[in-house]
């Protein structure tokens, strides 16, 4: 069966990535094909399958993954300006989200804040939405206060989800190391709120991280 054949004989998601894989093999193994031609029959039995199935979370999350690895990030954005015209908001978050860590990795922090912002709003029920979307203002633009704003908005929508709380005190040590506060009076206020939340079987990993902060407040 040809790649064109199998890109239009109505395969459900599951073929649908084994005939990526499938033909990728075919194609080393039969005539050693260059990368370019590889990536050119992906680019097409991908962009085949968007038009069968336009809204399927797996099939778009590995297009934008695809289009991320041959450097066609255009193609990335513009497959992601459509979907935000769609309603139906809780059937592509996946997709969306994936195109946010897409422009993350890319360097895009304006529009990777933009998206996460976005799924928070409609999606603010996943945890790990506002952990990433807190990462992002720490490790790669150093914005304690605005993470720390992040997770504990995330805390009142998802109150017992254990990364946002241990994420919490961590960050909150930040903004009291930056703002030079030897009290520690955000990340005792943040160990409080965090130790009558959190769930019993990250109560003990709660207490390690707040006698972490005050061991560092003591040795300083």
């Amino acid at each position: 069966m040809s790649h064109r054949e199998i890109a239009t004989d109505g395969y459900s998601v599951y073929n649908f990535s084994a005939a990526i894989k499938k033909n990728s093999l075919n194609l080393f193994g039969t005539f050693f094909a260059r990368r370019s031609e590889i990536n050119d029959l992906l680019t097409y039995l991908h962009e085949s399958a968007m038009v069968s199935n336009p809204y399927s979370d797996a099939i778009l999350s590995s297009t934008l993954l695809h289009y991320e690895k041959i450097g066609l990030l255009n193609r990335c954005r513009s497959t992601l300006s459509r979907l935000r015209k769609f309603d139906e908001i809780t059937k592509i978050w996946r997709t969306m989200m994936c195109g946010a860590q897409i422009e993350l990795r890319a360097g895009n922090f304006p529009v990777a804040r933009e998206l996460l912002r976005f799924l928070r709003r409609h999606v603010g029920w996943f945890g790990p939405l506002h952990v990433l979307s807190a990462g992002m203002e720490s490790r790669y633009l150093g914005n304690y206060k605005e993470a720390l704003r992040i997770l504990r908005r995330g805390a009142t929508s998802v109150p017992r989800y254990g990364p946002i709380a241990i994420n919490s005190i961590r960050v909150a040590e930040r903004v009291d190391i930056e703002s030079c506060d030897y009290d520690i009076i955000t990340s005792r206020a943040i160990i409080s709120e965090v130790l009558s939340t959190v769930c019993k079987e990250l109560l003990w990993k709660a207490l390690f991280e707040a006698a972490g902060v005050e061991v560092s407040k003591r040795s300083d």
